[in-house]
């Protein structure tokens, strides 16, 4: 019956034929295209560190309240707990029936349930850092050179390319890999700071004193009012070796005569990246679902090219991974197996039904296909 009302009405199954050619082909072009899919993890990641805590202490004081606020989540499946002196690790599980689209919405209640539990942790516990991110996969990723910059300058560099990339159309997420925080340490010995007439208490005296922020009080200035603040906090190094600290027997000496001050990377750092044999900092960009690799990937390396421009001398930016090239290459393929098919289908059709018969077929194949898209 449908191939009757179709012969019966050649020029609008013509036209319907047509219009749905150019419809998929509209949609192909910018058709979402990822190298992998899009997995929902059911998983969320919690960890919490309380220095000098044994594992008896992380049990029973830490791990066992943030178990009870998880368990109020509700959805849950299963939470497994890893305790160790000063850290406990714990995975939390929901169950399979937890939809995809409502991931966000659980993980987002998790935060609330622990951010209430933190609460109950004994002092200097914490903070509680949740992971939920791990189905998310890097289209694209680059890394961040700088032969002799301090790991501090190129980690500043590294984050404000970070908000430069965030902001490219189709772009979920940009995390930073190999980065170290570059850190202060200050080596005393007890023998110098008797000989001086001090001790650690008074260095830590010190050092707390001048990191706390202090309100100078108000400035009224006719309808205007200004707030004073007081910064008084070493900011490097040499700062460090400039602070004052209280001897017994009265007076003050600068830090740095009584200690060795050195700043550095992290050490140990929690992570290291290289890139041809520099130290590196690696820049991981997730595009949204739903989008195209190719467009997004386009518009990230537009991004790239107008941040990498402003970097310092010495700095580059390079390459990494691809995930557009590989998915180029199996659209690729996947064209060059259609055309395979089409001229396959045609030959065998003509060579047993002639050559109406075989255009007619041959175009059904590619039609259904750009139909699917619709």
């Amino acid at each position: 019956m449908l191939t009757s009302l179709a012969l019966a009405r050649a020029r609008f199954t013509f036209a319907a034929a047509l219009a749905m050619a150019l419809v998929g082909l509209a949609l192909l072009i910018h058709f979402p295209a990822t190298e992998e899919p899009t997995v929902p993890v059911r998983v969320a990641t919690v960890e919490v560190a309380w220095p000098g805590a044994t594992p008896e202490q992380m049990e029973a004081l830490v791990a066992r309240p943030i178990e009870a606020g998880a368990r109020e989540l509700g959805a849950i499946k299963s939470i497994e707990t890893i305790v160790r002196p000063a850290t406990a690790l714990l995975y939390v599980t929901l169950r399979d029936d937890v939809r995809a689209q409502e991931l966000p919405g659980y993980w987002q209640k998790l935060r609330a349930k622990l951010n209430d539990a933190a609460r109950q942790l004994p002092e200097g516990a914490g903070p509680v850092v949740i992971g939920d991110d791990f189905g998310r996969v890097a289209v694209r990723s680059f890394a961040l050179t700088g032969p002799g910059y301090p790991a501090g300058v190129l980690l500043r560099e590294a984050r404000r390319l970070r908000e430069r990339l965030s902001m490219a159309p189709g772009v979920a997420q940009v995390t930073l890999h190999g980065a170290a925080d570059e850190q202060v340490k200050i080596e005393l010995s007890p023998a110098r700071l008797a000989a001086a007439g001090t001790d650690m208490a008074a260095i830590a005296q010190a050092l707390g004193e001048h990191n706390r922020a202090a309100d100078a009080g108000r400035l009224q200035a006719g309808s205007r009012a200004l707030t004073l603040h007081v910064d008084n906090a070493p900011r490097d190094a040499a700062g460090l070796a400039r602070l004052p600290i209280a001897l017994r027997g009265g007076g003050f000496v600068p830090l740095g005569t009584i200690a060795r001050i050195t700043a550095g990377p992290a050490d140990p750092p929690a992570s290291e990246a290289y890139w041809n044999g520099d130290r590196a900092i690696v820049l991981g960009v997730a595009m949204q679902p739903q989008l195209n690799v190719l467009d997004v990937r386009d518009a990230i390396d537009a991004r790239a090219a107008q941040a990498s421009a402003s970097l310092p001398a010495g700095m580059a930016l390079h390459g990494v991974t691809d995930q557009a090239t590989v998915v180029l290459e199996e659209l690729s393929r996947v064209g060059d197996v259609l055309v395979e098919t089409v001229v396959i289908v045609i030959g065998v059709v003509v060579l047993f039904l002639g050559w109406r018969a075989g255009l007619v077929t041959g175009a059904i194949v590619p039609l259904t296909t750009l139909g699917t898209l619709i």
